[in-house]
């Protein structure tokens, strides 16, 4: 296989790093199967069961500790624990290399101060801390992309329709209305809100100015609104958003760190695109009438993705700090989520345990660590130059 060739012919760092990343990828995509209370596979009355595959597709497993006992043939996950609590706390704060309460097992890590296995926390927590970074930087690729691609393409003639025009009003029409209505504009603003429905109207109908469309600054609207949003540091509004929004969970907390993360990919996509646009090829494609959606497609995205993927494994890494700092400070996520970083919180409340700050630091180390090298080494081999 071509990818197969390829690896074998990357130098000694490149195989370290890619290897180091898919095996954090393996954790992240298995975690079910690495560490688990439940048996990978059983032999109960000769009717093999696989409750572990059978709780990742249903969500749930029939397999009890009576089957354990009729079994005749169990395979374990290689880290036989869960990541529930211990109900009797007995085994909180065990040190690395004990054995667990009921002795069928070692805890190789520890446990942390609910009793939980600290392996198995990290390997799940491996899961959580990648699904953050992979959500929010999706969300800031695909919005940052799309507003640096139309301010680099169109610059400040960005034509503005009317329905458009008309679309834009009327949603704000709406918003004013709505905010009207529940007491929280004073009723005096009724009356921008029946101007706007006439502008609405004007524009959906054609009668105002121009004919066709009218051109907006997109460009200088963007960047300008770029320079004031990053004038503010990006913890402070993340804090001040998981204060207003009482535990907004993991999917919260990525959509939250990725509708701020976007003006990355927005600065990048529109150098990118103001460098290709000037380009013979696409000025033949303009002149042999292509429409824009399908230059901008076919000609001037796929030369800008090196650059935005280099980009987005660079944001991955800062994501996955980010996270595990809130996760340390208590703020962002439940309690009850289990993170590299809230491993790391706990071993504030007691200091003896030194597994709980060493292991979870280490992981998170090698992980941003591999990515930002990876991203560098993918930035060398795309431009070599440098």
């Amino acid at each position: 296989m071509k990818w197969v060739k390829s690896y074998i012919k990357r130098p000694v760092l490149d195989k370290i790093l890619i290897l180091v990343f898919a095996s954090f990828m393996f954790v992240t995509l298995f975690a079910d199967f690495l560490a688990n209370d439940l048996p990978l596979f059983a032999r109960v009355d000769n009717n093999a069961t696989w409750p572990i595959l059978e709780k990742v597709l249903t969500g749930q497993s029939t397999w009890s500790a009576e089957f354990a006992d009729l079994s005749t043939m169990v395979v374990r996950a290689p880290v036989p624990y869960s990541t529930r609590p211990d109900p009797g706390l007995a085994g909180r704060y065990l040190p690395p290399f004990s054995k667990s309460v009921t002795g069928e097992g070692i805890h190789w890590l520890g446990t942390d101060r609910l009793g939980r296995d600290v392996l198995a926390c990290l390997i799940y927590g491996c899961r959580k801390s990648l699904g953050v970074a992979f959500l929010s930087m999706l969300l800031a690729a695909l919005l940052g992309i799309g507003l640096g691609v139309l301010a680099g393409y169109w610059k400040n003639k960005y034509p503005v329709t009317h329905p458009l025009l008309a679309s834009t009003i009327m949603l704000i029409t709406v918003y004013c209305g709505y905010l009207t209505w529940y007491g929280v504009l004073e009723s005096r603003y009724l009356v921008l809100v029946v101007v706007l429905l006439i502008l609405a109207a004007l524009a959906g109908k054609n009668w105002l100015p121009g004919r066709h469309n009218f051109r907006l600054p997109f460009d200088n609207l963007l960047m300008r609104f770029i320079e004031v949003f990053q004038s503010v540091p990006t913890l402070l509004i993340i804090l001040a958003l998981t204060g207003i929004i009482l535990n907004p969970g993991l999917i919260g907390l990525a959509l939250i760190i990725g509708l701020l993360r976007w003006p990355v990919f927005a600065r990048y996509s529109r150098g990118e695109v103001l460098k290709v646009r000037e380009q013979n090829y696409v000025l033949a494609a303009k002149i042999s009438g292509l429409n824009h959606t399908r230059i901008i497609r076919r000609y001037i995205l796929p030369q800008a993705m090196g650059t935005l993927i280099v980009v987005f494994a660079f944001g991955v890494a800062s994501v996955v700090l980010l996270e595990s700092t809130l996760s340390f400070l208590g703020l962002g996520v439940p309690p009850e989520e289990i993170t590299w970083g809230a491993l790391l919180g706990q071993a504030k409340t007691n200091t003896s345990a030194w597994w709980l700050a060493i292991f979870p630091g280490l992981g998170i180390f090698v992980l941003v660590t591999s990515l930002n090298l990876l991203g560098d080494r993918l930035r060398l081999s795309l431009d070599p130059e440098d």
